[in-house]
Parts: C-alpha cells; structure tokens; sequence
C-alpha cells in the first residue's frame, strides 16, 4: 500500500519517525535524509517549488544562513559548521510533512497508529518500570526515575510531552472516529501520569501548562470537558499526594520550605550555568560565540565554578542562545515565541465557533508555545533529537496555516 506511489513512500518515512526516535537517533537520521532527498528530488521532478516560495521556509532560511554566518566567526568552526550546514534537513522535513498532509488524503488516519502505538508502549512499559523497578525487557533504573526503552537516558516524560499535541490530535481530529471518546480521555490521563511517575520535572511542568493553554477555550464550548475533570481531578490529586517521587517533583523537603528548596535546587544546578552563558555573551556580544560552542569556552571560565561552569550546554534554550547567538540569535528566538503567543490569543477570543474551527491551530500552536518556553530547565536546541521533534510539530502547523479551507477539526 504504501509503495504504490511516491506520496505513501514519503507518508511512511514520516509516520515511522517518532518510532524511530524510540529505537536510535541513527535511524531516525537515516529517514530524515531519505525525506530530504525524495522531497527535492519530487519538487524537481514535478516542477513544484510553491513549497520553497512560501513565507514558513523564507523564513527559516533566514535562520539558516544566520547559523552559517555565525558557525564562520564561531571560536570552533568546525564544530558548529558541522551543526549548521545540515541544518537544512529540518526546514525540509516541515515541508515533506505539509506536503504528504496536502497530498495524501489518509495521511493522519495512518499516522494515528504509528504514533499510538509506540507511545502507548512507552506507558505501558513506563507503568511496568514504576511497579517493578524493571520494564518489560528487564532493564533496572536504580533510581526512582524512569526511563522505558530510552534505559540509560532520562527522557522518558520529556518525550511524552513534546509529541502530547500530535497525540491529540490524531486521537481527536475529524478524520478520527467519534467513538471511544472517553477512553481516549483515559489514555491521555495516563500519558500525564507517566510524565509525573518519570521524575522530569521540566516535563510535567511544561505538560501541565499546556493543557491549561489548551483547556481554557474548551471550558467555554463542551460540557464533557468539564465533567472529565470532575471525575479526574481527585483521582489525579491522590496519585500526586501518594506517590513516592512527588518529592522530587515538586522539590518537597521536609527540613526547609518550598520556596527555600526551590533556590537552593536553582543554585546547586543552573546557577553556575547561567552566570557563565553571561560571560561568553558578553564577549561575543553581536552573533555569539557560535552554535554548540558552550561545551568549549565554558573552560575559560572555571573562575566562576571549577567544577559546575561546564557542561555540553546551559540548559536552558533562551541562554544557550544567548551564549551562542548573541543579540541576533536571542532576538530571533523571541520574534518566533512572540508569533506564536500572538496568534495564540488571536485564536482564543474570537468567539466560541472560531475556536472550533481552528482548534487544530489552539493545539498545535500551544504545543510549541511549551517547546518553547523560556522558563524552563531544557536540553540543547540544536540537539538533533529536540530539532527533529520541533520541526515535526511545525510541519502540521505550516501545512494548516497555508491550507486554502478551514476545517472544523473537532
């Protein structure tokens, strides 16, 4: 089915992605590439180049020959440039999803499955890991963190929650059968819980902020929304009043109040962070010292803490940028955000039949609001598992703002 023509080849190189990410980054690069590759070569062989002509890739091109131009004034050229360069790919991969979304008509009837599933799995065996110490395949964190099919990597909640929008849709949208509504409702509720139960605070607290961004309009058009959390809230409530890692999500010390943990996790963790993303800017004021280079020039600063200055990045996207991106970077991250929240409320107070029609918009906008997020604990932007994942969401958003009729999505 899939190979009987080139838009259900591109469909199932996209559909296998957030899999691919489960099982190894490499794999993950291998599809991206081939989308890459096919996606040129199918623009040039049917003389379509509407895709490139359009405001969403002029606009990362901007970005893009920005990254360049400061990969060649970077203290390490060759580590940023081996950044930059292939960049590209993920401008790319927005529009090969816009274009199978376009074109193939089945498009999120197949990718409801190839996104369900594994992360479906991931709860299961989440849940499995949480009331056995192991998950299916016998692997022990030896910690009250979990980790799933990730095993020694710690991004088992931050996973959930950066494709939590995609979810919601493919489970909700029109193309999706009304049934099962309520079970739907159960296995987004256990999505949420596995984000808690995997110890990443960042995680749960940004998953948490999007559904408030999300749930805001709703509480003004269905009653079933409402009566969901009736239901859910107290039960939701006890899991967090009981469970064994709530200390450590919501920084509880017995010996001290929240707000003394809460500075005291701060200075023990990102201070030190912080304080040396602010020495590099300030000497690379303009570009900044150049993408992926904070790994390398935090050596310089060991005066400040010779043992927390380093890291392979600040942990915090705003301040990596900072560092990296100088003025020019930071101030582009920020137009991105200020788009996004701008159209956020545009969408949100136009009236209770707007907010139905465009609610895909609500969703997926909400989601990269999150993504974005400057206050929060975050990894590398240019890691190419968050790049990958940043650019898949925006490639369902450049393909509805751009689509010619608006459907009533929910």
């Amino acid at each position: 089915m899939f190979f009987n023509n080139k838009i259900s080849f591109l469909s199932l190189l996209i559909y296998l992605i957030p899999a691919s990410l489960i099982v190894g980054i490499l794999i993950t690069e291998i599809l991206i590439f081939t989308i890459f590759i096919f996606f040129i070569y199918y623009c040039i062989v049917n003389k379509n180049f509407s895709y490139f002509k359009s405001n969403y890739f002029k606009s990362f091109m901007i970005i893009y020959l920005f990254l360049i131009l400061n990969s060649i004034f970077s203290k390490d050229i060759f580590l940023s440039l081996k950044v930059a360069i292939p960049y590209i790919r993920y401008g790319i991969l927005s529009l090969a999803i816009w274009l199978a979304l376009e074109e193939n008509k089945n498009f999120l009837k197949h990718f409801r499955y190839f996104l369900v599933l594994p992360i479906g799995l991931l709860i299961f065996d989440g849940f499995i890991q949480y009331l056995f110490g192991y998950n299916i395949v016998g692997y022990s964190t030896q910690s009250s963190r979990l980790s799933s099919f990730f095993f020694d990597e710690w991004i088992l909640g931050s996973f959930v929650q950066k494709f939590f929008p995609l979810l919601i849709f493919v489970l909700f949208s029109s193309y999706a059968t009304s049934k099962y509504s309520y079970f739907k409702l159960c296995f987004l509720f256990l999505g949420y819980l596995i984000v808690f139960f995997s110890g990443e605070r960042a995680a749960f607290y940004l998953l948490s902020f999007y559904f408030v961004l999300i749930l805001i309009p709703l509480f003004f058009i269905y009653n079933k929304i409402n009566k969901f959390f009736y239901f859910f809230l107290p039960i939701l409530f006890l899991f967090f009043l009981f469970s064994p890692i709530k200390d450590r999500v919501f920084l509880l010390n017995p010996e001290t109040n929240l707000k003394k943990s809460i500075i005291s996790f701060y200075k023990s963790n990102y201070d030190t962070y912080l304080k040396t993303s602010v020495r590099i800017f300030s000497d690379h004021k303009i570009i900044g010292s150049g993408i992926k280079t904070y790994r390398v020039l935090c050596k310089k600063y060991y005066d400040i803490d010779p043992v927390k200055s380093c890291s392979t990045h600040p942990h915090n996207y705003y301040i990596q940028v900072l560092a990296e991106s100088g003025i020019v970077g930071i101030f582009i991250l920020l137009i991105v955000l200020l788009y996004l929240v701008i159209n956020y409320i545009r969408l949100i107070s136009r009236g209770r039949y707007y907010v139905k029609q465009n609610y895909f918009n609500i969703i997926i906008i909400s989601g990269l609001i999150v993504f974005l997020w400057p206050f929060a604990t975050t990894g590398s932007l240019f890691n190419n598992f968050i790049s990958i994942i940043l650019f898949f969401n925006f490639g369902f958003l450049v393909k509805n703002i751009n689509s010619k009729k608006v459907r009533n999505i929910i």
